[in-house]
Parts: structure tokens; sequence; C-alpha cells
């Protein structure tokens, strides 16, 4: 197992990411953000790898527990979201039973933050959080603010493996109120940002670039401690609860396969 450590900065090569494989592509009725197909694709469960795509132009059957709070808006091709501390939100899409190796993509931002407050997205079990104040078991992209009432606030790309124990295990760790920022990866809010987090075996590799220029903003890798899966849902949702913050903020594309 490795600890959480740094990989790279700004200037650092993207890291490859496994090849596409198209099943479903469905046109757009009402016309895609680029004037191009509606990219949904979906991997037969009998025969990996396992490919699931969406850039949210069109409503695939999501579901969810908040429609007004965390939704697929097809107009702007995006899931909208705004987290609520005070209760449970999300929104999911069954998808046929995945273990090992998998690759999570999320392009995605935070608008705004009143406070400690953030959305997850990614692979989970079940839609059963696996004790209060915690996420289902499965792996997930972050995006969220950190350090509310501290000199050390910042808006943030994490990466989360949340054990069906209740442990949990992420690439953010050491921050301190007044004392140090930790290893986290800062991002600006308002601004979209490709995250992609990948495990391979007991290790996670966790890359983010900023969507418009392409540039990679950091990176980091971390041991995945304990198994995780079969994952059962793609999902995005905040199950951080017993709070009051708020946050607001979009998904535009979500990518996730296993080889």
């Amino acid at each position: 197992m490795r600890d959480t450590g740094r990989l790279g900065g700004r200037h650092a090569a993207p890291s490859a990411l496994v090849a596409i494989v198209l099943v479903v592509l469905v046109s757009c009725a009402a016309g895609c953000k680029d004037g191009s197909e509606a990219r949904f694709s979906l991997q037969s469960p009998s025969a990996p790898p396992f490919v699931l795509e969406d850039d949210f132009t069109t409503d695939r059957g999501y579901v969810g527990n908040v429609p007004n709070e965390i939704f697929v808006d097809t107009a702007s091709g995006t899931i909208r979201w705004h987290a609520d501390r005070n209760r449970v939100q999300y929104l999911a899409y069954p998808i046929p039973p995945v273990s090992g190796d998998v690759t999570i993509e999320v392009v995605g931002q935070i608008d705004w933050a009143q406070n400690n407050c953030a959305i997850h997205v990614g692979l989970a079990e079940s839609l059963t959080p696996v004790v209060s104040d915690r996420d289902p078991a499965g792996l997930y992209v972050e995006l969220g603010f950190l350090g509310g009432g501290c000199r050390n606030h910042f808006y943030l790309a994490n990466a989360w493996a949340q054990f069906s124990d209740g442990t949990s295990r992420q690439m953010s760790a050491g921050h301190t109120c007044d004392v140090d920022d930790g290893a986290v990866i800062k991002i600006d809010a308002g601004r979209a940002y490709r995250c992609v987090l990948k495990v391979t075996g007991d290790i996670a590799l966790y890359t983010v670039h900023d969507e418009a220029t392409g540039d990679l903003v950091d990176a980091a890798a971390f041991g995945i401690l304990k198994p995780i899966g079969p994952y059962r849902y793609l999902l995005v949702g905040n199950f951080m609860v017993g709070d009051w913050p708020v946050a607001d903020g979009s998904i535009d594309r979500i990518r996730v396969s296993s080889p």
C-alpha cells in the first residue's frame, strides 16, 4: 500500500485514458452541445470491458430523491446540483455489477459554497450510506469547499474511497484550520475541471486538469486499503449530513470504464 503522494504540477504530462467503447449512440432530437450526436454509451453487462459515458443532452432515466436539487438539465447538457447538508441527496443510474480496476472521469465545477460542503460523483455499491454522514461504499470524485471559519480555506477537487465498514481513504489529508493546507488539489469556483480517478489493483491515481486550457492542475496517488465493489450505481450525491452549509455547481460529463 502507498500513502498519499503528489505526482506532478501544472506542467506534468496528462495520464492516458482507457479507450472508448461505444455500444449505444443516440441522436439528439433537439441538438447537442456541439451540434454532434448525443454521447451516451453502455456496454453489455455480459461482456467486458464496461464503459458508460453521458453528456446529459438527453435524460437516460436517472433516479433520485430530490428532483429539484440534483437533476439532469437537458437544455444546458448538465447535471445541476444543489448540495444541502441538512439532508441526504442523490441522483443515480443503475449499472451492471462492475468489479476490479475502474476509471472514473468527471468534468464539472462548483460555483459557490456557503461553507464546508461538497458533491460526490462516482461508483457506488448501493444507495445506502455505510453509516450516518458517509457515502455508500464506493469510489468518488469530490468537488467542494473546505476550511470554513479557518485561515486555510479553499475550493478543492478531492478523491475518496469509502469502505463498507465505515472507514474511508481519501487523496486529501492533513488539513488543519490555521496551520497547514494539507495535501489538497485547490481549484477555483465557477471553473470547469476534468477529474480522473483511475484505480489499478490497490493503487488509485488521481489527476485534475483545467477543462478550458487542458493544463494539469495537479496529481496524486493513494492506496486502496480494503476491497470495494461490485459497483451497481453511477452516483451523484451528498451524504455528508447533520450540518447547515449549502453549495451549487454542475456536472458537464461523466465517463466510467472497467477494462
